[in-house]
């Protein structure tokens, strides 16, 4: 028996699915119901989902990771005004998300023959242009050599996923901590790269023989044996 209480407000409307769904555990299916109740322009953060929750960071961690799997949750990488990753967030779905790769027809405009008109000018501003680029080019390197930034556990576990490599988003976090976010002497300045240097190194690991199984020697011989008959 139910006994149900009439509502007029502080009451929100999920569908069955999310609740009767035996392909997710009883905690994912409570934590996507419990996300579902916040408004649709809610932003869902990492940290705040923890705070709203009440449940440990291992919890949401392990729960958040089984309903991405399922397509429940997507992980969106925010970026800043200078292209750098800032802050990371998630979209949650009533049902399922299933992503249809965007398939982008090529231009098939025929190129502009007519012979160009070049005067002193032109070289000029081609110069100049030129210059720009180097200047830039050093500019980047420089931002690249100074603006390394430790990811975070969504971020290095949406890439792996992305990859579908299999490396345990949380065992390489923890290991470069450890390390310093160094590799030998130097700094880390790519973290993606050594992400497919753990999945090349994954790939080339030898797998371990196992030893022949010595046979069980049977009764018989046993007795032979402890009457002092050779065998």
């Amino acid at each position: 028996m139910i006994y149900r209480t009439g509502h007029e407000e502080f009451y929100v409307i999920i569908t069955n699915c999310v609740f009767k769904n035996k392909t997710l555990s009883l905690s994912a299916r409570g934590l996507l119901g419990f996300l579902l109740t916040f408004s649709d322009d809610w932003e869902f953060s990492f940290e705040n989902i923890v705070e709203q929750s009440g449940a440990t960071r291992y919890e949401v961690r392990r729960t958040i990771r089984e309903l991405q799997d399922s397509g429940f949750v997507k992980v969106v990488q925010r970026k800043s005004e200078k292209g750098k990753f800032s802050s990371c967030s998630y979209d949650v779905f009533e049902n399922p998300c299933v992503e249809i790769p965007h398939t982008v027809l090529p231009h098939t405009e025929k190129p502009h023959t007519e012979n160009p008109h070049t005067d002193f000018r032109t070289l000029n501003n081609n110069n100049n242009i030129n210059k720009n680029k180097l200047n830039n080019n050093k500019d980047k390197e420089n931002y690249t050599k100074e603006s390394f930034r430790k990811p975070t556990f969504e971020e290095v576990s949406a890439y792996c996923q992305e990859r579908d490599n299999g490396i345990d988003a949380e065992q390489f976090i923890d290991y470069y901590e450890s390390k310093g976010w160094m590799i030998g002497k130097n700094k880390m300045k790519d973290w993606k790269a050594s992400v497919r240097t753990w999945e090349r190194n994954k790939k080339n690991k030898p797998k371990a023989i196992k030893p022949n199984p010595v046979p069980e020697e049977s009764p018989f011989k046993k007795l032979l044996r402890e009457e002092g008959y050779s065998i």
